[in-house]
C-alpha cells in the first residue's frame, strides 16, 4: 500500500483545460436555467419543485415534506428533502422556484464532474480524466439532465465524494478523509439511498485494489462500517419514519416501502418480461449509452483494455451494472435513474476511447489530437441519433405551461382547493396552476378524500374528459360542468 500522495500534482495546462471545459459546460446551460419544468419526467421534476415552493412560502422543516396533491398540508416524505430545502433558500434571493431548482441541480452536476475527474486522474490517467470530463459535460444525456430540477446529481456528488475521500483514507490513513467520506456517505444515503448502492460497490473494488495487509483490512473495515454501512442504517431509520407518516393516511399508504417493493425491484415476471427488458435496453443502448449502443461498446472496451488496474475497471463496470441489476423496474421505466451510474459509464467510455486510439495510432505523437477528435465524433453522433436528438432538443428549448393548468389558474382562485381525476398523482397540473388539492388516483375508497374534508374543495378538474366525475366523488356530492369541459364546480346534491 502506498503511503505517498493519493494522486500526482496537476500541471498548469491541465488545470486550465479542466476549468475551460467546466466553464463551457456551465455557460451553455445558463439559458436552460430559465426553462420551465414541463419536459421529460415533468412528474418527478414538479414533485421536487412543489416541495420547494411550499418550503419557500411556509418555512423549511426537514422532518416534513409538504406535497399538497393529497390535500392542503399533506406530508408525504420520501428521501430527506435536503435538496428542496437548499433550493428554497435560493428562492429568497429573488429566483423563481424553477430556476432555483435548476441552478442547484447544475451546481451538483458540476461538482460531480469535478469529483469524477479527480477520481479518474488518480486511478487511470490525466488524459482519461479529461475525456471523461468532456463526455460528462456534452453527451446528450448530460445536456438534458445536467440542470434538471432533480435530486439525482446531489446524491451522485456525495456518492463520488464518498469514494474519493475514503479511497484517500484507504491509501494514507488520514482521519480527516475518513470523516469527510463518512459524512458524504450518510448524506448520499439520506438524499437518495438508491444512488449510494452503486458507489458503495465501487468503494469495495477500491479497497480490493490495495495490498492485503492487516492495516489495509482495518482501514477497509472502518471505511465500510463508518461510511456506507452507517449510511444505510440512517437511510433505513429515515425510511421507517417516512413510512409511519405515509401509512397514517389512506391516500398515501400505497407509497410506503412495503407497497413499493415490486415497483422498485421488479417481480420475477417483470425481470423476464420482454417489454421490461426492451425498456431497459432502450435506455441503456439509445438514451444513456448512445449513439446506438456505441457508448456501451466503448465502455466494455475500456473495462477490459483501458489503463489502470483491473480492480478499478471492474469496479466501474459493476457500478454501471449494479443499479439496473438491483432496481430493475426503476431503471427499465425511468431514464433519469441512470444518472446514478452515468459518471461511471462516461469513465469507462473514456478508457475505451483511449484504448481505441492507442491501437489506431500505435502511440504516435498525434495521440492527443486523435483522442479529442474521436471524443468529439462520439458526442456529435450521439446528438443526432434518435433519443439523443430529443435530449438535445430538451436542452435547447423550453416548453410553455400546458393548456389545462393554465386554464385552471385562470378559472379558479389562488385559495381554491381542487379535486383532480384522470392523471394519477402527477403534480404537474397542480404545480402549473399554482393550486393545491387532492388527486384522486382511482375510484377505490382509499383513494378518495375524507368525507369530512369535502367542503374545502370548490372545483373538480379532469385530466381525461371521458371520465365521469360522479364515479370519483363520495356519496352526497356532485360535480356541475362549467363552460370548460374539463373543469367542474363541486357541491352537495341537496344544495
Amino acid at each position: 500500500m502506498s503511503d505517498g500522495p493519493a494522486f500526482p500534482p496537476v500541471g498548469r495546462r491541465d488545470g486550465l483545460l479542466v476549468v475551460a471545459i467546466i466553464a463551457l459546460g456551465t455557460a451553455i446551460r445558463l439559458p436552460q436555467l430559465g426553462h420551465l419544468l414541463y419536459e421529460s419526467h415533468a412528474f418527478r421534476q414538479t414533485q421536487t419543485a412543489l416541495v420547494i415552493r411550499e418550503y419557500s412560502r411556509f418555512g423549511i422543516d426537514l422532518l416534513s415534506t409538504p406535497l399538497p396533491v393529497f390535500g392542503a398540508g399533506a406530508d408525504v416524505p420520501f428521501e430527506l428533502p435536503l435538496f428542496q430545502a437548499l433550493a428554497a433558500l435560493l428562492t429568497h434571493t429573488g429566483l423563481s422556484v424553477d430556476m432555483s431548482a435548476r441552478l442547484l441541480g447544475l451546481t451538483f452536476f458540476q461538482l460531480s464532474t469535478l469529483l469524477l475527474w479527480v477520481l479518474v486522474r488518480r486511478w487511470h490517467s490525466i488524459r482519461a480524466a479529461h475525456v471523461a470530463l468532456a463526455l460528462m459535460q456534452f453527451l446528450p444525456f448530460a445536456l438534458a439532465w445536467g440542470a434538471a430540477a432533480l435530486i439525482e446529481f446531489m446524491a451522485v456528488a456525495f456518492g463520488l465524494a464518498m469514494v474519493v475521500a475514503l479511497d484517500t483514507y484507504l491509501r494514507r490513513g488520514t482521519r480527516v478523509h475518513l470523516a469527510v467520506g463518512a459524512v458524504a456517505a450518510w448524506t448520499c444515503a439520506l438524499v437518495k439511498v438508491t444512488t449510494l448502492v452503486p458507489w458503495a460497490v465501487l468503494l469495495v473494488f477500491a479497497a480490493l485494489s490495495l495490498a492485503r495487509t492487516r492495516q489495509a483490512v482495518f482501514r477497509s473495515a472502518a471505511a465500510a462500517i463508518l461510511g456506507p454501512g452507517l449510511g444505510l442504517l440512517l437511510a433505513t431509520t429515515w425510511s421507517r419514519y417516512a413510512d409511519s407518516i405515509k401509512a397514517s393516511e389512506a391516500a398515501t399508504r400505497f407509497l410506503t416501502s412495503t407497497e413499493l417493493v415490486d415497483w422498485n425491484f421488479g417481480t420475477i415476471e417483470s425481470r423476464l418480461s420482454l417489454t421490461s427488458n426492451k425498456g431497459l435496453a432502450y435506455h441503456a443502448l439509445l438514451e444513456v449509452g448512445g449513439p446506438v449502443g456505441l457508448g456501451l461498446v466503448l465502455a466494455l472496451v475500456g473495462a477490459f483494455l483501458g489503463v489502470g488496474t483491473a480492480w478499478h475497471r471492474a469496479g466501474l463496470l459493476m457500478t454501471v451494472v449494479a443499479g439496473p441489476l438491483v432496481l430493475f423496474n426503476l431503471y427499465a421505466i425511468h431514464s433519469y435513474y441512470w444518472i446514478a451510474s452515468f459518471p461511471a459509464l462516461t469513465c469507462l467510455m473514456a478508457l475505451g476511447i483511449l484504448a481505441a486510439v492507442e491501437r489506431l495510432t500505435m502511440g504516435a505523437p498525434a495521440l492527443p489530437g486523435v483522442t479529442a477528435l474521436l471524443t468529439g465524433v462520439v458526442i456529435m453522433v450521439a446528438a443526432v441519433v434518435p433519443l439523443g436528438s430529443d435530449e438535445v432538443s430538451q436542452f435547447k428549448h423550453s416548453n410553455t405551461v400546458p393548456s389545462l393548468p393554465a386554464r385552471v389558474a385562470e378559472q379558479t382562485g389562488p385559495d381554491d382547493q381542487l379535486l383532480v381525476i384522470g392523471c394519477d398523482w402527477d403534480p404537474t397540473l397542480l404545480y402549473g396552476a399554482d393550486r393545491t388539492g387532492f388527486m384522486i388516483r382511482n375510484d377505490t375508497a382509499d383513494a378518495l378524500p375524507p368525507q369530512s374534508s369535502m367542503h374545502t374543495y370548490t372545483h373538480l378538474v379532469s385530466c381525461d374528459p371521458r371520465l365521469d366525475p360522479a364515479d370519483y366523488l363520495p356519496a352526497g356530492w356532485q360535480a356541475t360542468p362549467t363552460a370548460d369541459r374539463q373543469i367542474y364546480t363541486i357541491g352537495r346534491k341537496d344544495e
